[in-house]
C-alpha cells in the first residue's frame, strides 16, 4: 500500500487537469474467493481515490455480499460529485520524468508522497499542465520536489504563487533545466533563493543525518546521498547531514519571497524513503530507513503544518482520504497493517493469514465543519449505518469524531453531515 496508493493518486493528475474519470485493473489472480482480500484491497485504494476498479476474476467470490454490493449503494461515495479536500500539492512533470539529470524525479516525488500518507496529510499530485494561478491558489503548500525541467513560464507561475503567500518546497536539482532538458546557465530559482547551485560530485556524498551539528548525535543513513552545492556558505539549517570527515552539511534553506517562502532541500532525502511497487513471486527490494523516516516525518509535518487541514491519530499503515460531497465530508480509512514484507522475501501470490490485523485502539480525528447533524460509519464489512459519537468545539466550527476500532476491519467510510 505504501507504494501503490500514491501511484493511484498520481494518476488523478489527469482528473485535476481535465476532469477525466480514472479506471484501474485489479489483478489478483482468477479465483475471486481465494484471492478476495487482494481484490478488496485493490478496490479500496481505488475507491478512496475516487477511481473505478475493474476486477479480473473468472470465478467470482462465494459469498452473499462483496465490496461490489457496497460500491453501487448510496452509502458509497459518489465519484461524479465528490471532490478531494487537499491543501498540499506535489508536482509530477512529464518533462522531468523524461529528461531529469542527476536524480530521478519519480523517487523524490513519491518518497515525499509516501511520507505524507504516513502523516495522513491530504494531498494531490498535479501535472505541468496544471501549473496555473487558478489551480495553485487552492493549495497552501506546493512541492516541486526534484522536478528539474521547468520552462520560464512555469518558473514564473511558481514564483508568483510564493510571492502571493504560498509555500514552495524544492528538492535537489529542481529547476536546473528548461522544459526540453537543457541545462540552464543559472539555476531557475537563483533569483529568489539569492544563490546559485551546482550538481553534486563524488566528494559531496553524505552518510549520516541528524537535527544537531554534532555528528555523534546523527544516525547513519541506510543509503548515501549527495548535496547539491550552493554558491554561498549556508550558515543556518534545521537539519544536517555529514560527509566522510563528519563535517556538517546543511540540508534545508528557508527563503522569504513576498508574502510566502521557499524551502530548499539541498540534500535530497525524500528519495531515500521511496518504496517501489513489487512483483508477485519476486524478491521484495524495499527497506525502510527507520531513523531517517522518523526524522523526515517530523520535518514534513512542520513544513505542512498550515496545510494539514485536519488532525487524526490513526496508525501510519491505516491510510486515509478526505472528500467533500455536496454538504457532507467523507473520511476514508483503509487498514493496510499486514504489509510487512522484509527486503529479500518473495512477494507471494497468497493472502496473509491475517490480511487486515485488528486495530489496537479507536481512531479519533478533528476537522473543520459547521452545524453537524449526524455522523455515521459505513463499510463493505458490516451492514447498515453505525452512528458515531461526536462533539463540536465552543464556536461550533470544528468537530471531533471517534471511530471505534471494531468498525474498521478492512475499509470504512465515515460520513459527516
Amino acid at each position: 500500500a505504501r507504494a501503490v496508493l500514491p501511484c493511484r493518486r498520481m494518476v488523478n493528475l489527469l482528473n485535476v487537469a481535465f476532469k477525466t474519470p480514472i479506471w484501474a485493473w485489479i489483478y489478483g489472480g482468477l479465483d475471486g474467493e481465494k484471492m478476495y482480500e487482494a481484490f478488496y484491497a485493490g478496490w479500496a485504494m481505488c475507491n478512496m481515490t475516487s477511481q473505478s476498479a475493474m476486477t479480473r476474476w473468472t470465478a467470482p467470490p462465494k459469498r452473499k455480499t462483496t465490496f461490489k454490493n457496497f460500491e453501487s449503494s448510496a452509502d458509497n461515495m459518489n465519484r461524479a460529485k465528490a471532490k478531494p479536500i487537499a491543501q498540499v500539492a506535489l508536482l509530477f512533470s512529464a518533462a522531468s520524468r523524461d529528461w531529469n539529470r542527476g536524480g530521478q524525479m519519480f523517487h523524490a516525488t513519491m518518497g515525499l508522497a509516501q511520507t505524507l500518507e504516513e502523516l495522513h496529510v491530504p494531498y494531490e499530485i498535479i501535472g505541468a499542465m496544471s501549473l496555473k494561478p487558478e489551480v495553485l491558489k487552492k493549495y497552501r503548500f506546493f512541492s516541486i520536489a526534484n522536478n528539474g525541467c521547468l520552462s520560464d513560464s512555469e518558473l514564473k507561475v511558481i514564483k508568483d504563487y510564493v510571492y502571493a503567500g504560498g509555500v514552495v518546497h524544492l528538492i535537489g536539482g529542481a529547476g536546473l533545466q528548461d522544459e526540453m532538458g537543457n541545462e540552464r546557465p543559472v539555476w531557475g530559482f537563483a533569483d529568489v533563493m539569492q544563490f546559485d547551485i551546482k550538481r553534486p560530485k563524488k566528494r559531496n556524498v553524505v552518510y549520516k543525518a541528524g537535527f544537531s551539528r554534532d555528528p555523534g548525535k546523527a544516525d547513519k543513513l541506510l543509503k548515501t546521498t549527495r548535496q547539491f552545492v550552493p554558491s554561498i556558505k549556508i550558515k543556518r539549517s534545521s537539519f544536517f547531514t555529514f560527509d566522510q570527515k563528519d563535517r556538517p552539511v546543511p540540508v534545508f534553506v528557508n527563503q522569504r519571497y513576498g508574502k510566502g517562502r521557499f524551502i530548499y532541500e539541498m540534500v535530497p532525502l525524500a528519495n531515500l524513503l521511496y518504496f517501489e511497487e513489487g512483483r508477485v513471486n519476486e524478491p521484495w527490494c524495499n527497506e525502510l530507513d527507520v531513523p531517517l523516516a522518523e526524522k523526515y516525518r517530523r520535518i514534513v509535518r512542520k513544513m505542512t503544518a498550515s496545510a494539514a487541514w485536519w488532525q487524526v491519530d490513526a496508525p501510519e499503515k491505516v491510510y486515509t482520504s478526505v472528500y467533500k460531497q455536496d454538504k457532507a465530508v467523507l473520511v476514508h480509512f483503509f487498514n493496510a497493517q499486514a504489509a510487512n514484507l522484509k527486503k529479500g522475501e518473495l512477494l507471494p501470490m497468497a493472502i496473509p493469514a491475517d490480511p487486515f490485523p485488528a486495530l489496537q485502539k479507536d481512531i479519533t480525528f478533528t476537522l473543520p465543519f459547521k452545524a453537524v447533524k449526524e455522523v455515521y460509519a459505513v463499510s463493505p464489512d458490516f451492514a447498515g449505518r453505525k452512528k458515531l459519537a461526536f462533539k463540536t468545539d465552543a464556536d461550533g466550527c470544528r468537530v471531533t469524531v471517534t471511530l471505534p476500532k471494531d468498525l474498521l476491519k478492512a475499509y470504512t467510510i465515515v460520513w459527516i453531515k
